[in-house]
């Protein structure tokens, strides 16, 4: 069986659930809006993350904004194009394939969040396009569940929907043809967006600078085409004694890092995998950083008044912009100390003056010193 018809013994699945039963398709139409509303702010970044699980090197980034269209590509020597496993964490929400610790986001519920901006998507990968639409979901739901127009009134009716909702997860059931559309690169993501968000892109394009490179686990070089506006980040990286040296542009960056099993009482009893956390500080020799924000991978929205870079594999709420208030984040935070006391007897050794010591110092950019 090829992936195509992988993936359409996948749709015919869920279909055969929801005509057996009505609320299967209301809850995951339910659970789609939830998740989608939770993501939103962070649909660039969620895509980013996908890709760098698949071991991609190289990302493009395309917004053509007159054809209301932006488009992101994939690549990499040993890049991972989708799996069946993969489709289906799309399919249903909360499977996910990812199972790896040094994995970062959730591809089937980080993919949900484009659903805010997208008419349309179409996913390209091993020689198919997989697409999924408002229209797609209203085929199906006015035509493939056996329904009458009586009982899709009373569906919206008992939950208090308008006549002209399609209370369907436009994910559930995609339709699948055979293309070689953009077939140099591994996985590209065409989206058609709705009028209305061409601010919303323009800002998170405009998060996207050369900080990302710093802490993702495969992604080397971004290529962002903003509407004809071209940027291009790449990495180098140089592993030295006791930390890694990366070079973006004309910036080079000490990275100084450390990782290790949870201890057993932070552990989560649920997974089989043990959980490992992971902290890197970043600075560069004169101190000179002001980004200000704590990274999870990726910026939260955490203030960081420190002249470097920290990245922590934190607990973070639904959005992931804020911490949650846990005892496994209190004992990485204290690790993050001890980290930070490692980069500054690290500074000691280059400076006979106070410099190191701005490290672990916030700074106040209303203070005369």
């Amino acid at each position: 069986m090829n992936f195509k018809e992988q993936i359409e013994q996948l749709v015919k699945k869920n279909l055969k659930t929801y005509r057996e039963d009505n609320n299967r398709f209301i809850a995951d139409y339910n659970h789609e809006k939830e998740l989608t509303n939770e993501y939103n702010g962070r649909q660039l970044l969620e895509l980013l993350q996908n890709a760098d699980d698949a071991e991609s090197s190289s990302i493009s980034i395309n917004w053509k904004k007159e054809q209301q269209i932006l488009i992101i590509s994939n690549k990499g020597e040993f890049t991972n194009p989708f799996t069946i496993e993969g489709i289906q964490s799309l399919l249903i929400a909360n499977i996910s394939s990812k199972t790896k610790q040094d994995y970062i986001g959730n591809k089937g519920l980080g993919f949900r969040s484009i659903l805010n901006w997208a008419k349309e998507v179409n996913i390209y990968t091993r020689g198919c396009e997989i697409s999924f639409s408002d229209l797609i979901a209203k085929n199906t739901f006015e035509n493939k569940l056996g329904l009458s127009e009586s009982q899709q009134n009373a569906i919206r009716e008992r939950r208090k929907l308008s006549l002209n909702s399609i209370p369907f997860p436009r994910l559930a059931t995609p339709t699948v043809l055979h293309s070689a559309k953009y077939n140099t690169w591994t996985t590209t993501i065409e989206i058609s967006y709705q009028q209305g968000f061409e601010s919303d892109i323009e800002n998170q394009l405009n998060e996207l600078t050369e900080e990302i490179l710093l802490f993702l686990n495969h992604v080397q070089e971004i290529e962002i085409n903003n509407n004809g506006d071209y940027a291009q980040y790449q990495s180098k990286s140089t592993p030295h004694a006791d930390y890694e040296l990366i070079q973006i542009k004309n910036k080079k960056w000490k990275v100084f890092s450390t990782k290790d099993k949870l201890p057993e009482e932070y552990q989560d009893e649920t997974k089989e995998e043990e959980q490992h956390y992971q902290l890197k500080v970043a600075f560069q020799e004169d101190l000179s950083d002001e980004y200000g924000r704590l990274f999870n991978f990726f910026p939260t929205q955490i203030s960081i008044q420190l002249p470097c870079i920290i990245h922590g594999t934190f607990d973070l709420n639904s959005s992931r912009n804020y911490l949650n208030k846990s005892d496994k984040n209190e004992f990485i935070l204290e690790q993050l100390i001890i980290l930070l006391k490692k980069c500054v007897q690290h500074l000691k050794i280059l400076n006979t003056d106070w410099l190191p010591f701005n490290l672990v110092s916030p700074q106040n950019e209303n203070s005369d010193s």
